[in-house]
């Protein structure tokens, strides 16, 4: 008895001095703190910004333009499928689509009108939609994921990355205060509904 005492001592000293919390953690109910949030928004700044500035240097200030000028002139029209129409149609977002030097990919012209009509509707910063989405393939996950010093949340999944990044916004300057970076939509889900979310799914961590 005296024995085996002394090793489960010994285990959870060395499970302190290492940090190695997971070990005695039910990763399947990972419940996240404001400071966990902090981290992992910090994180995803510290990757996409870069992205985003490229993405932004690559497609050009004009197309970025003449994308939101081309969804905007049309919202007064009721019908979505109708908006859509005029959107794709439109000379230059097709000269924009056809660009070979953008090599834009399907996913990209399939999902913009969709992406930004989502983005308008719940209020959130349209100018991000393009970037976003031909920054998509290029956003190294891992590199994220590297800039977390949690290792239950090392295992971030991509499909929560990308959840987030619907929210992110990196016009806004990059301004730390209680905990809070500012280049993320004040619309984000707080950390009630997020952990409601990781609770009822398991598509928010692998």
């Amino acid at each position: 008895m005296k024995t085996s005492t002394i090793v489960i001592f010994i285990i959870v000293l060395f499970c302190v001095l290492y940090n190695k919390k997971e070990l005695f953690t039910n990763l399947s109910s990972i419940v996240l703190s404001e400071y966990d949030m902090y981290q992992i928004k910090n994180a995803i700044d510290i990757v996409v910004n870069n992205e985003y500035l490229k993405a932004t240097k690559i497609i050009g200030i004009d197309y970025l333009k003449i994308i939101i000028d081309t969804f905007n002139k049309n919202l007064n029209i009721i019908d979505l499928e109708k908006q859509r129409e005029l959107f794709e149609s439109d000379n230059f977002i097709k000269l924009m689509f056809n660009d070979d030097k953008l090599n834009l990919s399907e996913n990209f012209k399939k999902s913009l009108f969709v992406e930004l009509s989502e983005a308008h509707l719940f209020n959130r910063n349209i100018n991000m939609v393009p970037l976003r989405l031909y920054s998509s393939n290029k956003i190294n996950i891992n590199n994220i994921k590297d800039n977390l010093q949690n290792i239950q949340l090392k295992k971030i999944s991509k499909f929560f990355i990308f959840y987030l990044l619907k929210y992110y916004d990196n016009s806004k300057p990059k301004h730390e205060k209680n905990n809070k970076i500012l280049r993320f939509e004040n619309s984000l889900p707080s950390i009630k509904e997020l952990n409601s979310r990781i609770k009822q799914s398991n598509l928010f961590f692998d």
